[in-house]
C-alpha cells in the first residue's frame, strides 16, 4: 500500500521535517519518509539563506537502503545536477552537490570525470568549480592539470588569511578553551598543514622548485611547530601531506 500524498505545512521549517521524516523511516514508513526528504531538497534553498540540498543528502542515502525508489531518485537528482553545471546553471553550488552525491555512492571518479569535461568543454566553469575538486585531483595525481587552475601566491595568502583569523579569535577565548574551542583549533592546524603543503608540493612536482621554496618560507612564518615545518620541508621535495580525515 503506496504512502498517502504528503503536504508541506503553511510555513515549513527544514530542520522539523527532517527530524519527521527520520521518525518516519524509524516506525517503517519509508515511503513517507522519502517524500519528505525529496521535498526538503528540492526547496532548501527557498527555505533559508543557509539552507542547501547536500544537508538532505545523507538521510536521503539512508532511506535507499529500505526503498529502491529512493535510489533511483537519488540518482535521478544527481543527473540533473550534472546537467545544471554543464549548463553553467549557479555551477559552484551545484558541482558542490553533484561531489556530496558522489561521496555517498563512493562514486569520486564520476566527480573527476565532470571536472575533465568541463576542462575540455568549458575552461571558465572548471575554473570556478576546482577548489572543489581539487583534493580528488590531486589524490589521482593529476597535477598538471592542478598547476594549469592554480594562482598559487593568492591561494597561499587565502590559507594563511584563514588560520590566522581562527588562531587570533580563539586565543581571545584562552581562559575558558571549551572542548569545542579545541576541536576547532586541531582542525584550524590540520587544515593549514593540509592546505599549505599540498600547495608547496603541487610547485615541486610540475618542476617549480623556486615557487615551492618561496611558498614554503611564507608558510613556515605562519606557525612555529616542528612537524608542521617538517611537512612543509617534505613538501618542497614534492610529498603531498595526508588528506584530513
Amino acid at each position: 500500500m503506496r504512502a498517502p500524498a504528503w503536504r508541506p505545512p503553511d510555513e515549513p521549517d527544514l530542520q522539523s521535517i527532517l527530524f519527521e521524516a527520520e521518525r518516519d523511516r524509524y516506525a517503517s514508513r519509508v515511503e513517507l519518509a522519502l517524500q519528505k526528504v525529496v521535498w526538503c531538497y528540492e526547496n532548501a534553498t527557498r527555505l533559508g539563506p543557509n539552507c542547501h540540498g547536500f544537508m538532505v543528502l545523507k538521510q536521503w542515502f539512508d532511506l535507499t537502503r529500505f526503498l529502491p525508489a529512493a535510489l533511483e531518485a537519488f540518482l535521478q537528482a544527481r543527473e540533473r545536477t550534472r546537467e545544471r553545471v554543464l549548463a553553467d546553471d549557479d555551477c559552484w553550488r551545484q558541482f558542490h552537490e553533484y561531489r556530496a552525491f558522489n561521496r555517498y555512492l563512493k562514486a569520486d571518479s564520476d566527480t573527476i570525470d565532470l571536472f575533465l569535461q568541463l576542462h575540455a568543454e568549458s575552461k571558465p566553469i572548471a575554473s570556478r568549480v576546482y577548489y572543489l575538486a581539487k583534493d580528488l585531483l590531486v589524490g589521482s595525481q593529476r597535477y598538471e592539470l592542478c598547476a594549469h587552475y592554480s594562482y598559487p601566491a593568492e591561494e597561499l595568502r587565502l590559507v594563511l588569511e584563514s588560520f590566522r583569523w581562527d588562531r587570533e579569535e580563539l586565543a581571545g577565548n584562552i581562559a575558558v578553551f571549551s572542548v569545542t574551542d579545541e576541536l576547532r583549533w586541531e582542525f584550524a592546524r590540520k587544515r593549514l598543514t593540509r592546505d599549505a603543503a599540498s600547495l608547496i608540493a603541487l610547485m615541486a612536482v610540475t618542476n617549480q622548485p623556486q615557487q615551492a621554496k618561496k611558498l614554503a618560507a611564507q608558510a613556515k612564518e605562519a606557525w612555529d611547530d616542528e612537524v608542521y615545518h617538517q611537512t612543509i620541508d617534505n613538501a618542497i621535495a614534492g610529498e603531498f601531506p595526508k588528506p584530513l580525515r
